[in-house]
C-alpha cells in the first residue's frame, strides 16, 4: 500500500486519533454507536447527492453532514458476496462467496459483527431479503439476526427500519452496531404509494425514492436522543442496476459501472460535519475495516488498494454467475487511477474521467495501456487468491431454492469455483439476448405460466443449443408434466455438459424410474451422490428407487438383494422410519433376526408411536421364547390401530406360552371379532382359539 492510501485509511475509516487531524470532523462519543445501512442494487446515478433528479432527502442529508465517496465500487454485482466483502474487508476471491447460493462464508473469515461484539457491542441485523438469510454465514457475530420473511422471499423496507427501531428502543446506553439492508430497489420494482404514483414510468426510481424515506425513518430515530448519542452512520450499496444500459438489464452479467458504481456516505458521530468529497476510487469492501477502527480495533485483513496517484493498487470486482451457471467466462475489472479495465474475452478499456457513461473503448487504441492494466488487475486477484481459504459450499434446501428463484437469480446446481477462474470461451457480453431469454423464463415460471416459461426457454436454446440452464428447465419441466422420454434427453444433455451435474442426474432418476429403467435410475442416483453428497432431491430420488428396488427383490423371493438395496437406501437417509422398518422385515424373514431387531427398535426410538414395529419386535421376543416381553409391548399397541387384531393374535400367542390360557383365550376372540374377513390371520386365530378352550 502507498503513503497517501495508508493516509487516507487512517482518515477515512475514521480512527478516533487521526480523526481531529480534519478541521470539518468533529470528536466523536467514546465508543459511538455504529449503523450501516446497505441499500440493494442502488445506482450512484440515481441519488441526489450523486446527480440524480430523484427524490432522495434521506441519503442527500447523510452526504451534506459527512463524506461522499465519488468512485466506490463494489467488488461483485450480487448481493451475498458483495455484502460478505463489506463485513469481512475482503474481495470474493479471498473470503470465497462467489454468487448468492452454493456458497457459506468459511469459518476463517472474521467478520466485523464477531470483533465488534467481543469488544461489548450489541449487535443486530435486520434484512430484507432471503439472499442474506443467516444460513449462509453472513450473521455470524450478530445477537440478533432478523431474517424472518413471512411467506415470501423479501420485505418491505419500512418493515425492516421498524424492527430495527424496536430493537433500538431497548438498547439503552450500551454501545451498539446495528445493520439494516433495505432490498426495495431490487426486482421486480413495485413500490408502494405515493411513490409508485410520483414516478409513473420509472419503477426502479420508485423503489429507490421510497427506500429513502424508510431511511428518512431511521435517521428520525437515531437523531432522536441528540447530537451527543448521534451514532457513525454508513450507508452503501451493495451494487447497480443495468436498467438496459449497455444491453444488461438486471446485475450480475456485467462489470460497467452502472452495475458495480455505488453511492458510500460516511457520517461522523457527534454534531455535523463540513460536506466533503473523495472522488478516488475506494473499494466498498474497505466498509468492514472501517467499522473496526471506529470502535477502536485494530484492522485485519484490510484490502490494499485505497487508490492514490500511484495506479499500481488497483480496485477490483468481479463476475463468476453465468461462468457458475452456464459455463460462460468469467469477468473481472479493475479502477486504477482514472482507466477501468474489463479483462473478458473481449477486454475493455475506459478512460473514466473523460467517458463516464463507458461509451469508447481504447483497448484497440491503446493496446499496451490494455495489457499493463490487465496485468496489474491479475497480480491483485492472484495475491488474494493466495489468501484465501478453501470455499465452503452451502446447499440449498428447497425452501431457500424457492426463495432465491423468486427474486430473479438463478439457482442452485452451479460447481463451486475457487481461485482466479481463467477468462475464455463463451464472452456473456455477445450472449445477453440469450440470457435475458433464460431471465424471462424463469420469471414466467416462478410466476405459475409454465407455457410461456418453456417457450422462453426453447427459444433461448435455439439461439444457443447448447445452454444449460435451457436445457436444464426444459428438463424440470418435462418431468413435471410427466414427459419422461423429454425429461431424459433433455437432462442427459446437461449431464454431457457437466455443469448443474448433481440436479440433472437427481431429475434423471425420477425419469429413468417412471420409464421403467430402474437401474439407470439406481446408478444416476449414486452419480448424483457423488457429484453433490449433500444434494437434497437426490438422496430422496435414490431412497425412493432404492425402495421400490428392495420391495420388488423382497416379492422375487431375492432376500439378499432386498437386503442390499434397502441397507443403501438405509444409510442414504437413517431418518426414513419406513425403509428400516422393511428393512427390518425382509432381516426377518430372512432369519437374521438380531439385525432385525436393531432396526426395528431404531424406529421406536425415532417414532415411538409407531405400532408396526412394536408388534414386530413383540414377534421376534415370541419367537426368543420371552412371552412376557412380547405381551407387554402388545397391551400397549393394541388400542387404537387399524391392525390391532394382529396385536390381539400375538398377545393371545404370548399368553399361551406363558401358560395363561384364560386371556390367550380372551386375545384370540378378540382377534376374530376385529379382523376383516378372508384375512389369512382369521383361521389361524380360530385354531388356536379351539387349541386353549
Amino acid at each position: 500500500m502507498s503513503r497517501v492510501s495508508r493516509i487516507i485509511v487512517g482518515l477515512v475509516v475514521l480512527v478516533p486519533v487521526a480523526a481531529a487531524a480534519w478541521w470539518w470532523w468533529p470528536p466523536p462519543p467514546a465508543r459511538p454507536g455504529i449503523v450501516v445501512i446497505t441499500i440493494d442494487t442502488l445506482r450512484a446515478d440515481r441519488v441526489g447527492a450523486y446527480g440524480s433528479l430523484v427524490r432522495t432527502p434521506a441519503l442527500d442529508r447523510l452526504a451534506a453532514e459527512g463524506v461522499r465517496f465519488d468512485a466506490a465500487y463494489a467488488p461483485v454485482p450480487l448481493t451475498l458476496p458483495s455484502h460478505v466483502s463489506m463485513f469481512s474487508g475482503r474481495l470474493p476471491v479471498e473470503h470465497t462467496v462467489r454468487t448468492n447460493d452454493g456458497y457459506r462464508v468459511p469459518d476463517g473469515v472474521p467478520l466485523a459483527a464477531e470483533a465488534l461484539r467481543r469488544a461489548g457491542y450489541r449487535t443486530a441485523a435486520f434484512v430484507g431479503s432471503a439472499v442474506l438469510r443467516s444460513s449462509t454465514g453472513i450473521g455470524r457475530g450478530f445477537e440478533r439476526f432478523d431474517d424472518e420473511m413471512g411467506n415470501g422471499a423479501e420485505r418491505r423496507g419500512a418493515d425492516v427500519v421498524a424492527r430495527a427501531v424496536e430493537w433500538l428502543d431497548g438498547v439503552g446506553d450500551a454501545p451498539f452496531f446495528l445493520w439494516v439492508h433495505l432490498y426495495d430497489p431490487h426486482l421486480p420494482y413495485d413500490a408502494p404509494e405515493p411513490f409508485r404514483g410520483e414516478y409513473e414510468g420509472r419503477p426502479y426510481d420508485g423503489e429507490v425514492a421510497y427506500s429513502d424515506s424508510c431511511i428518512g425513518t431511521l435517521l428520525a430515530r437515531l437523531d432522536a436522543d441528540g447530537p451527543s448519542r448521534r451514532p457513525t452512520i454508513i450507508a452503501v450499496a451493495d451494487h447497480g442496476e443495468g436498467l438496459g444500459d449497455h444491453g444488461e438489464l438486471s446485475h450480475g452479467v456485467l462489470l460497467y459501472d452502472t452495475t458495480i458504481r455505488v453511492p458510500l456516505l460516511i457520517r461522523p458521530a457527534g454534531g455535523a460535519s463540513t460536506p466533503t468529497v473523495i472522488d478516488r476510487p475506494v473499494s466498498i469492501a474497505q466498509v468492514g475495516p472501517t467499522l473496526r477502527a471506529i470502535a477502536g480495533l485494530p484492522n485485519q485483513g484490510v484490502l490494499p488498494g485505497l487508490l492514490d496517484e500511484d495506479p499500481s493498487d488497483p480496485v477490483p470486482a468481479e463476475t463468476l454467475y453465468t461462468a457458475q451457471q452456464l459455463g460462460w467466462s468469467p469477468a473481472y475489472a479493475g479502477r486504477i487511477g482514472h482507466f477501468k479495465v474489463i479483462d473478458a474475452p473481449q477486454p475493455e478499456l475506459y478512460d473514466v474521467r473523460t467517458d463516464p457513461h463507458e461509451r469508447q473503448d481504447l483497448a484497440a487504441a491503446d493496446p499496451d495501456t490494455l495489457a499493463r492494466l490487465r496485468a496489474v488487475l491479475r497480480r491483485e486477484l492472484e495475491a488474494a487468491a493466495q489468501r484465501a481459504l478453501p470455499p465452503s459450499a452451502a446447499p440449498l434446501d428447497a425452501d431457500a431454492s424457492r426463495q432465491i428463484a423468486a427474486l430473479g437469480y438463478v439457482s442452485g446446481g452451479g460447481s463451486v469455483i475457487g481461485g482466479v477462474a481463467p477468462v475464455g470461451g463463451v464472452n456473456p457480453k455477445a450472449r445477453l439476448d440469450v440470457w435475458q431469454q433464460v431471465e424471462r423464463g424463469l420469471e414466467l415460471a416462478h410466476g405459475g405460466r409454465h407455457a410461456e416459461a418453456t417457450a422462453a426457454f426453447e427459444a433461448a436454446l435455439r439461439d444457443d443449443p447448447g445452454n444449460v440452464l435451457a436445457l436444464k428447465f426444459l428438463g424440470a419441466a418435462s418431468l413435471e408434466r410427466g414427459d419422461l422420454a423429454g425429461a431424459i434427453k433433455y437432462n442427459e444433455r446437461v449431464v454431457e455438459s457437466g455443469l448443474h451435474l448433481a440436479d440433472a442426474l437427481s431429475n434423471l432418476v425420477l425419469a429413468y424410474y417412471g420409464a421403467g429403467r430402474l437401474n439407470e435410475a439406481i446408478a444416476s442416483g449414486r452419480r448424483a451422490m457423488q457429484a453433490d453428497a449433500s444434494h437434497r432431491a437426490a438422496r430422496k430420488n435414490l431412497t425412493l428407487v432404492l425402495q421400490a428396488m428392495g420391495t420388488a427383490r423382497a416379492r422375487a423371493g431375492d432376500a439378499a438383494g432386498a437386503i442390499d438395496a434397502l441397507e443403501e437406501a438405509a444409510t442414504l437417509d437413517p431418518s426414513n422410519v419406513e425403509v428400516t422398518e422393511r428393512l427390518g422385515a425382509v432381516l426377518h424373514r430372512a432369519g437374521r433376526a438380531e439385525e432385525a431387531r436393531s432396526r426395528f427398535e431404531a424406529v421406536v426410538a425415532a417414532a415411538p408411536d409407531r405400532p408396526a414395529p412394536q408388534l414386530s419386535l413383540a414377534i421376534l421376543d415370541l419367537e426368543s421364547g420371552r412371552p412376557r416381553e412380547a405381551a407387554a409391548r402388545l397391551e400397549q399397541i393394541r388400542q387404537g390401530w387399524a391392525g390391532a387384531y394382529q396385536a390381539q393374535f400375538y398377545l393371545g400367542e404370548a399368553y399361551r406360552q406363558a401358560g395363561d390360557r384364560a386371556r390367550a383365550h380372551d386375545a384370540y376372540a378378540a382377534c376374530l371379532a376385529a379382523a376383516p374377513p378372508g384375512d389369512p390371520i382369521v383361521p389361524a386365530a380360530r385354531r388356536a382359539l379351539a387349541a386353549v378352550r
